[in-house]
């Protein structure tokens, strides 16, 4: 690799045989190319093909290609822009993973999966572009993306598995196609179409009233927002998932309301600004980890007796003073 002295050719054919796809990396971790064009013929670019190539600034694809592979482009710090033909129906996991100079990024038009990692850590895209062909998004897929500032869900999208926005701290809103049948977004915050659970918040947020309805707070809902300071969350609300408040520095106290009946594990982990709480009778269970490296949490109250424990949920909570219930005297 890095032998190069000026850009490498990809024959269209190679002893009178058409070349059709670009195989696992084969010009990964090269040092001197800084563009290339991929001949017509070529329908596949394969694992990790071009990752590590941190001077190549530019790339042409040909009108055949349908596939690009798992890391294809991954750690291309140069790159800047790239135009994937319409034709493209599968961009495998991180295929453009810290792209970090790349400003804008369109998925085509025959895409139906989004998958994991696909552009995280691309730290100057400040647009993203989601076809309607689009029906599930994998997680992580945006992760990183700091220049983000909003993101639009259109309404052929049926699936979002696990959190998307993590580290995207300039992001403000999503957006949904009011079209969707599964999921909308109010005042720029993502939940269920039918209002039940909130899914995600971006991380400007300093402020929110969650809506009444609202039943669950899902898995890291409102991770890394370490910009809240208040968080309302309305009666009626049951659930409170996994990681959903963690690393939400800025928070300092948060209301159960009286129906919340379970607190996930290290649902709270990192709220480095929480003094106190207020666990109330109605919750059965507070799992492992809860909150975990609360460091100036000072007092917890567990109004229920019966309210049971997972493992360290108070672990590295240096000044705590826990108070909880006494069980009731059988009558």
């Amino acid at each position: 690799m890095g032998e190069w002295k000026k850009e490498p050719p990809i024959p269209a054919e190679v002893a009178g045989f058409a070349v059709s796809a670009v195989g696992d990396h084969a010009f990964s971790d090269n040092f001197r190319i800084t563009g290339i064009v991929v001949p017509e013929g070529v329908k596949e670019i394969g694992a990790c093909a071009f990752s590590d190539c941190e001077k190549l600034a530019w790339i042409r694809l040909p009108d055949s290609l349908k596939k690009i592979g798992n890391g294809a482009f991954s750690g291309c710090l140069k790159l800047t822009n790239l135009r994937v033909p319409d034709g493209v129906k599968e961009i495998g996991s991180c295929a453009f993973r810290d792209c970090v100079n790349l400003k804008r990024f369109s998925f085509p038009p025959g895409v139906a999966c989004i998958d994991s990692s696909v552009l995280k850590g691309c730290s100057s895209l400040a647009e993203i572009t989601i076809p309607e062909s689009v029906r599930i998004i994998w997680g992580s897929a945006f992760n990183g993306c700091e220049s983000l500032t909003r993101i639009t869900i259109p309404a052929g999208v049926m699936r979002i598995q696990g959190h998307l926005f993590s580290g995207c701290s300039s992001l403000k809103e999503i957006i949904v196609s009011p079209e969707n049948t599964v999921f909308q977004s109010k005042d720029g915050v993502l939940y269920s179409k039918n209002m039940t659970t909130l899914l995600c918040c971006p991380e400007t947020r300093t402020r929110i009233a969650i809506p009444e309805g609202v039943k669950a707070i899902t898995d890291e809902a409102f991770i890394g927002c370490s910009r809240l300071e208040e968080v309302r969350i309305p009666a009626g609300l049951t659930l409170i998932g996994r990681w959903a408040f963690c690393a939400c520095s800025g928070l300092s106290h948060v209301e159960f309301p009286e129906s919340l009946e379970l607190i996930a594990r290290y649902a709270f982990q990192n709220c480095m600004g929480l003094v106190e709480a207020v666990i109330p009778e109605s919750v059965k269970w507070i799992g492992e980890g809860a909150f975990c490296c609360c460091k100036r949490l000072e007092k917890v109250t567990v109004q229920g007796a019966e309210t049971k424990m997972g493992r360290k949920v108070f672990e590295s909570c240096n000044r705590l003073q826990l108070v909880r219930a006494q069980p009731r005297e059988p009558s």
